[in-house]
């Protein structure tokens, strides 16, 4: 028996009662555009064959907006026309947010072919997650000043304390200062960056031993402190630790390393490749070979840090000293700066 069905007709074709119905009443904004291509089948523009409702109401655009090309709206852009021939020649559909000056909305666009030439373009209003993300960075902004100036505060009372301490609580005291200053750095980097949960930690590890030879090194001359590190991006909560584990090393070797009058070099190193690792190294005469290297409290307290940033700590001695540590961090955390 011969079969009475109709075959679904290709779009563009006829047109049923559920299209013209979808059509008029969606919220997302819906039209239908063709190419036009020059002699060497670039495409130099397109003309709009369909325009649903809500996206006029979206484009500030009336029904005449059918049958226009973008160029008539003075809206002809090379990388956009570029995303639409992609798409065209290789059918995969794409997105991209666009903000509109005119009306001071934002629109998350998807664009799919049709035909080999023609394609549909579907505009989702996403002005107020915008503008929520705006907020949201804002007062993040904000929270990052206030804690890193509460930070700067608490430096600055410690080293107060500090001038007037014996030569025991002195010493102690600008440990503290160190301690504090390197979460005071993150926070700094944070706020320089705009980033919630993760911050560029080779930079950051430039600022925090730039600080620390200002703080630990009177007689700038007699002993450097030199970064190697890669940028990488390494969430918060492990830039912390491991910020306050080279505060505790780089102070360690300033004092024990190089007792004045001795000279030497402090190196931090950095980068990352199927694991991070992390390295103070000194070239200074090293730890004696019956030396317990975590006896001290310094010492316990980079064997914790370590562990609360997930990583493995090692020693290498002679020639001088260099402390390892081996970690690894959300591959999420690493895209982005």
């Amino acid at each position: 028996m011969p079969d009475d069905r109709e075959a679904p007709s290709e779009f563009p074709g006829s047109r049923g009662v559920g299209y013209d119905f979808l059509f008029a009443n969606i919220s997302e904004g819906f039209a239908v555009c063709e190419a036009l291509r020059n002699e060497d089948g670039e495409l130099i523009d397109y003309v709009i064959l369909e325009i649903n409702p809500a996206l006029q109401t979206m484009l500030g655009v009336g029904p005449e907006a059918v049958g226009t090309k973008l160029s008539d709206a003075g809206n002809v852009s090379k990388p956009w026309l570029d995303l639409c021939d992609k798409v065209l020649r290789t059918g995969a559909s794409t997105s991209v947010e666009f903000h509109n000056v005119q009306t001071q909305r934002w629109h998350d666009i998807r664009i799919a072919r049709l035909t080999d030439n023609r394609m549909a373009q579907f505009f989702h209003d996403v002005t107020e997650r915008k503008n929520a993300e705006e907020r949201q960075r804002r007062l993040f902004e904000e929270i990052n000043h206030r804690v890193k100036n509460n930070l700067a505060m608490v430096s600055s009372v410690l080293r107060l304390q500090a001038r007037d301490a014996d030569a025991v609580a002195r010493d102690q005291l600008l440990k503290a200062v160190g301690r504090v200053q390197s979460i005071s750095e993150v926070y700094r980097t944070l706020y320089g960056e705009g980033k919630a949960g993760a911050l560029n930690f080779g930079a950051y590890l430039e600022d925090l031993c730039r600080s620390l030879a200002a703080t630990l090194i009177e007689d700038g001359g007699r002993i450097g402190i030199r970064v190697e590190a890669e940028s990488e991006i390494v969430p918060v909560d492990t830039a912390i630790p491991l910020g306050m584990v080279v505060n505790e090393l780089v102070t360690n070797a300033v004092k024990h390393a190089f007792p004045a009058p001795a000279h030497g070099e402090i190196i931090v190193r950095f980068g990352c490749q199927e694991e991070c690792f992390l390295e103070v190294s000194d070239n200074g005469p090293g730890l004696p070979e019956n030396a317990e290297a975590s006896a001290g409290l310094g010492m316990k307290l980079v064997t914790s840090l370590v562990q609360q940033a997930g990583g493995q700590l090692s020693i290498r001695r002679n020639p001088g000293t260099t402390y390892c540590v081996r970690f690894a961090i959300d591959g999420e955390n690493q895209t982005g700066i």
